[in-house]
């Protein structure tokens, strides 16, 4: 259900009962012994000025915040953010989660208390990708992929297909999707134009 990396080559991977760690680029993987109530991680968020920190949305509900690479958790909120991105804005790391019932909200104690964003052109928000400053947002919906450049106040539709999967370059000129029937469409002008599937 997600996998985040950092620049010390190091690769984490979420899921349905799965948790597991690459130290090395993916060469070598080890589950990692985390203290969760369960590994039915949902949504799975990894701080970009500290790989060590992280976040895991459950399938159950609630948010956990790890601090020592997964090992040990706090839940930090009992509410639903099925969908977790962190970046890094002026210096400082923020959470942006989607509520189901709202819409986008941010968070900038580390999960504990959200800010409502906008909601989000259409529905059910399947997944979620923004730029390290957050001001680049995507939200793939079953009916197309959504662009924001003013931090998730306005949106324009890129691809009028499903978005189950989005990843997004720094400068947010490059967009890869995977769709529902698992298409894979990818944009290097920030999503005018999509060569493929």
């Amino acid at each position: 259900m997600g996998m985040r990396t950092a620049p010390d080559g190091s690769i984490f991977v979420a899921g349905h009962e799965v948790f597991v760690a690459s130290a090395d680029g993916g060469r070598t993987w080890r589950d990692v012994p985390a203290d969760l109530p369960n590994l039915d991680i949902h949504a799975f968020a990894r701080d970009p000025g500290d790989p060590a920190r992280m976040w895991a949305y459950l399938a159950e509900g609630g948010v956990y915040e790890s601090r020592d690479a997964g090992r040990t958790w706090e839940r930090v909120t009992a509410d639903h953010r099925p969908q977790l991105v962190a970046l890094r804005a002026g210096g400082a790391t923020e959470l942006i989660g989607l509520d189901p019932a709202t819409g986008l909200a941010r968070s900038t104690d580390g999960g504990r208390t959200w800010t409502f964003v906008s909601k989000p052109p259409s529905a059910p928000v399947v997944s979620l990708a923004a730029t390290n400053d957050g001001r680049t947002v995507l939200v793939g919906t079953t009916d197309g992929l959504y662009r924001s450049d003013d931090s998730g106040a306005a949106w324009a539709q890129l691809l009028p297909h499903s978005a189950f999967a989005i990843a997004l370059s720094a400068d947010a000129r490059s967009i890869a999707v995977v769709t529902q029937g698992t298409d894979f469409y990818r944009s290097h002008d920030g999503g005018k134009t999509w060569p493929g599937p």
